[in-house]
């Protein structure tokens, strides 16, 4: 088994009064692209931070790559943008990737800068001033700057902001290009339908705490069934399948979301109570529906 890009456990980190993050614990395989899913405040910024080597933890271990966050080793394989990244406004687009890079150590050639303001559709406002280039180009200056070396992993918290609907489009085939090349991506935002358009796998954050983690390219562990009864036999179907063992929770007027193996079993606990379902039907959950039950059982 590879061992994993990113390896977090009992991560906690505080400001003062406030902890932004409570106890992560996270793990992401190499080659995947990992969304980072929450609501503003819920601790994705201050958890990249730390991956990136910017903040330290105040409790908890960290590894990347092995390695602690922030050392030589770590540092020449990752690719970073982080909210409010630096650039100079003085100087052009090409010039600030050649900056950045040296300010690391890294020298990179002006093919390889062209390639990566290309990639991103600077190509052609390259050698303007960083100053005049729009929000959307320079989220864009910022995604070359991270990508130009070629890391072994993307860390980009909120690429999408500032983007029109084309540059989401461009962003979404470039963060897909990069898993393919072999690097891996974690991804941070607070849209959920974002994430799930392109994802491996969605890591779901709420109030410092990691609430859930889902795999987007696997099967449901546990087969669902939608059942749906008389309203007036909700009540009683309910009770009949949890006094069988099977968990069942009401999604509507006369309806059950049911974990069972099989449609066929539903059917036969409830009509052993006495209770004929209007129809049994298989039920896959949407990211939607599964961020949200996470958020429950974390007393929200």
């Amino acid at each position: 088994m590879t061992d994993p890009v990113i390896q977090a456990t009992g991560l906690s980190k505080s400001f003062k009064a406030t902890r932004a993050l409570d106890g992560c614990d996270v793990q992401i395989s190499t080659g995947r692209i990992v969304g980072l899913l929450g609501e503003n405040g819920a601790g994705k910024t201050t958890l990249m931070r730390i991956l990136a080597g910017l903040v330290r933890p105040t409790s908890g271990t960290v590894r990347v790559f092995g390695q602690p966050p922030g050392t030589s080793a770590v540092a020449g394989r990752i690719g970073v943008t982080i909210e409010g990244s630096a650039y100079y406004p003085w100087l052009s687009a090409h010039d600030n990737v050649a900056a950045l890079h040296r300010g690391f150590g890294r020298a990179l050639g002006p093919e390889r800068i062209a390639a990566a303001l290309g990639r991103v559709g600077l190509d052609q406002t390259g050698r303007r001033r960083a100053a005049t280039l729009s929000q959307g180009q320079r989220q864009r200056l910022a995604l070359a700057v991270a990508m130009a070396h070629e890391p072994d992993l993307l860390v980009l918290d909120e690429p999408a902001n500032g983007l029109d609907p084309t540059g989401m489009a461009d962003l979404r085939k470039l963060i897909v290009a990069e898993r393919d090349r072999g690097a891996t991506v974690l991804v941070s935002s607070h849209l959920l339908a974002e994430l799930e358009e392109f994802c491996d796998t969605v890591v779901m954050m709420h109030r410092g705490k990691v609430v859930g983690t889902r795999d987007l390219d696997q099967a449901e562990s546990s087969p669902r069934f939608l059942v749906e009864v008389q309203p007036g036999e909700l009540a009683a179907a309910q009770e009949a399948l949890e006094a069988a063992g099977v968990k069942a929770d009401q999604a509507g007027e006369g309806s059950l979301l049911v974990e069972i193996d099989s449609g066929r079993a539903a059917n036969q606990i409830l009509v052993g109570a006495g209770i004929v379902p209007e129809s049994v039907s298989p039920h896959h959950a949407g990211l939607e529906e599964y961020y949200f039950a996470r958020l429950k059982e974390a007393g929200e």
